[in-house]
């Protein structure tokens, strides 16, 4: 190893398709990546899992791989792992839909169960444990835009009863959302909305999980607070003009 060196952070970011390697310098800048693609194969249960002895076989390989770059020497260490996005799209491949106040509001006042989100349950875990998992069927809604909004309003409930789960959402004034659903403004509005008193930001760079994990090793997340805002290019997300949304109660 050269002594001149970079000291870097190394992270594993385990996607749920994608496992991927990144290298952060010491000013959390992106200086080496690789990816690699390992499929899912059937666990003892019949379901579709990690193909585990692959994924632990190409971890130490690619540790291998960056503590042996000259330019690089690994100061720190740490993993990040998957949770679900999705991007949904209209047939002419628009993925945005503009909220409709007045929708919601239709929507929340005749709401059934029917047209609910049918949650997947597994391992009797999450808000509602004891729900029984279904289709969603989208044929009884009058239009792609009406389901849309449906859509959100059961994610952003569930989300928010998820958050309830982990005691610790009264000592959060910020909540920076990553991923997918940090380019769905709509899904933002209401989640800021249902979180009054917080305020929720959206990063629009392709590895924040990735660079929390890294801050986080070194230490540094609650003194840079100005450096963040930059590398994490966050925009600050409005609360949603909807007082039927409010008070509604997804249970």
């Amino acid at each position: 190893m050269s002594k001149s060196a970079i000291p870097v952070t190394a992270i594993f970011d385990i996607g749920k398709t994608n496992k991927k390697i990144i290298l952060f310098d010491k000013d959390y800048y992106i200086v080496y990546r690789e990816q690699v693609t390992i499929y899912h194969i059937e666990d003892d249960e019949g379901f579709p899992g990690e193909d585990l002895e692959t994924l632990i076989d190409w971890v130490y390989s690619e540790l291998s791989r960056a503590l042996n770059i000259d330019k690089f020497r690994v100061t720190d260490l740490n993993f990040s792992t998957y949770g679900a996005t999705m991007v949904h799209l209209n047939q002419e491949g628009q993925g945005e839909v503009e909220p409709d106040p007045a929708l919601l509001t239709h929507l929340i006042a005749n709401s059934t169960p029917e047209k609910k989100l049918k949650l997947e349950t597994a391992h009797s875990s999450g808000p509602y444990p004891t729900d029984q998992p279904g289709e969603w069927d989208i044929n009884q809604f009058s239009s792609y835009k009406e389901a849309y909004h449906q859509l959100m309003i059961d994610l952003v409930c569930i989300q928010h009863e998820c958050m309830k789960l982990t005691d610790s959402t009264d000592d959060i004034d910020n909540i920076i959302v990553t991923g997918g659903f940090g380019n769905n403004s709509f899904f933002l509005s209401l989640l800021a909305k249902r979180l009054p008193g917080k305020k929720i930001y959206s990063a629009s760079i392709p590895h924040a999980t990735a660079l929390g994990t890294a801050l986080i090793m070194a230490g540094q997340h609650e003194n840079m607070e100005g450096n963040l805002k930059k590398l994490l290019n966050i925009v600050l997300h409005k609360p949603l003009k909807n007082k039927a949304f409010e008070r509604h109660s997804w249970e």
